[in-house]
């Protein structure tokens, strides 16, 4: 008996075929496997039978000749999901977001990173986790000191996370549990942190405003929670991520950084920052997505590149061969 839990999570397009040959292989020399894994494709793909959980529970088995991405995704989440919305707009000519020539120093080297971001355009970065992604985004959105030209509108960007913040940019990093929230803090604190000077009177926070704000925030966002008053730390790992996106969505930033921005949440949280996340670039944001997804970036970026060891690919269409995209993941052909 073999137990894999997301064991593709940092394997490249090409790595997860060989790995699943390999899989079928010790099946059919009677392994017995169970495969956990929040990828719909791979559990269609590989599985003879599967099990969907919700909440601790068992909700569905369905054999191999039944199962559809659509099927596992509803039962996930208990209701029918909603069509992906389309991209009904296309990007603008302005760009919004330039980077030239980005290196830094600090953990994993960037090495003359140059990329351009234009208004209501979706960037993405795709590549295997741990070269560079981290140090990509604290260095646009200003955490870490770095050497390069990085404009917004065409001004020169100031050094500085909350100089940066107050010009427009904002950022959903890869840990909302280390880095995003403040755990012990309620969900009102937590959806103002940055930007309490716009709730305050008298120099304090005024708890009606609060309360009304918060409240519109839970609603639009779906945030599952007891009210405002309840700490960020009693919510589930989605609605933490959906109360980390109300915060940097509310104020309408003209740039976004999103770190895997679907990781560990459940398909109904997916909808949700997906079809913000299009609302976003329809209103003229420029969006940077950062994620380990490939699937994700296909699904929302108008371009991506890879990152490889601190240097960027050229950028590809969403549609870019597998074969392609996995070689650029391995190293092959990169471009600095």
């Amino acid at each position: 008996m073999l137990l894999l839990d997301e064991p593709t999570s940092v394997l490249t397009p090409l790595e997860v075929e060989r790995f699943f040959e390999l899989v079928r292989d010790l099946r059919d020399q009677g392994t017995g496997i169970v495969f956990i894994t929040h990828k719909l494709g791979e559990a269609v793909e590989l599985a003879d039978r599967v099990t969907v959980m919700r909440r601790g529970k068992v909700v569905a088995t369905f054999q191999k000749d039944e199962a559809d991405a659509k099927k596992l995704a509803e039962a996930m989440v208990g209701r029918e999901l909603a069509p992906p919305p389309a991209k009904t707009t296309s990007p603008g000519k302005n760009v919004r977001l330039s980077v030239a020539n980005l290196s830094t120093t600090a953990g994993r080297r960037l090495r003359d990173i140059s990329f351009e971001i234009r208004a209501g355009e979706i960037f993405g970065i795709a590549g295997v986790d741990g070269n560079g992604q981290t140090e990509l985004a604290e260095a646009v959105v200003g955490l870490i000191p770095a050497q390069g030209d990085l404009k917004l509108d065409g001004a020169t960007l100031p050094a500085g996370r909350k100089r940066r913040m107050t010009l427009g940019i904002g950022y959903v990093p890869a840990d909302r549990r280390a880095e995003g929230l403040a755990l012990d803090l309620s969900l009102a604190e937590n959806a103002v942190l940055g930007f309490e000077t716009e709730h305050r009177r008298h120099g304090f926070l005024n708890p009606r405003d609060l309360r009304a704000y918060v409240g519109g925030l839970i609603d639009r966002f779906d945030i599952r929670a007891s009210g405002p008053e309840a700490t960020a730390g009693s919510l589930s790992g989605g609605n933490q991520q959906k109360l980390l996106f109300a915060r940097e969505l509310a104020h309408g930033p003209k740039a976004l950084v999103a770190v895997n921005p679907t990781w560990g949440v459940d398909i109904g949280a997916v909808e949700t920052i997906h079809r913000e996340l299009l609302d976003l670039r329809k209103r003229g944001a420029a969006i940077l997505l950062i994620s380990n997804e490939l699937d994700e970036i296909r699904a929302l970026a108008d371009r991506f590149a890879v990152l490889h060891d601190g240097r960027l690919s050229r950028p590809l269409p969403p549609d870019a061969p597998g074969e392609e995209v996995g070689l650029l993941m391995a190293g092959a052909a990169a471009e600095g």
